[in-house]
């Protein structure tokens, strides 16, 4: 399976998509206004990854884990306000904060 481009962040009828980078800029860290994460992972061709791990830090605290299905939807949810890191298995991130 080849390295994801993009996460997408969908919430509230809102898609949010930030490309995945070992140095997120801040002014790309999507807010969600909800208790869980939502999205979709893609591949370079935009192709949606079947399940493709990943895992959900807040701070240096390991918050969980999780595939995304047969359609690429991964849902982290029951999570308190604050800025959590999304990390796939090649250590890339993704940022998201909740408020």
């Amino acid at each position: 399976m080849g390295n994801p481009a993009d996460i997408i962040v969908v919430n509230s009828a809102q898609a949010l998509s930030t490309k995945l980078a070992k140095d997120t800029e801040k002014d790309l860290m999507p807010m969600v206004d909800d208790s869980k994460v939502i999205g979709f992972v893609t591949g370079g061709s935009g192709e949606r990854l079947k399940y493709f791990s990943l895992k959900m830090f807040k701070g240096d605290e390991f918050v969980g884990s999780c595939c995304t299905d047969a359609t690429g939807k991964f849902v982290f949810a029951n999570l308190k306000p604050g800025k959590y890191h999304l990390a796939t298995n090649e250590g890339k991130l993704m940022d998201v904060r909740l408020k």
